[in-house]
């Protein structure tokens, strides 16, 4: 996994945190539906953050990095 070689790497903490069945759960069935090509996104993101949420709790965090840049879209091909 080149996620763990990078982290080693820089000397940066992992904590890899595995899905459940609740998470295929909310893919078959998400709340707020299908986007685009069958992609519930939105219930995803929110299954993550929730579980992000916990673990800044556990070790104290305040914040969390999603990756994402505030007012852009992600990429779509067509």
């Amino acid at each position: 996994m080149k996620l763990k070689k990078v982290a080693e790497k820089f000397g940066i903490p992992l904590k890899i945190i595995k899905v459940d069945r609740d998470y295929i759960d909310i893919i078959k069935n998400p709340k707020y539906g299908y986007g685009r090509n069958m992609n519930p996104c939105i219930d995803c993101r929110i299954f993550m953050f929730q579980r992000a949420k916990k673990f800044m709790q556990e070790i104290g965090a305040s914040f969390i990095f999603t990756g994402e840049v505030l007012g852009q879209r992600p990429h779509v091909s067509t």
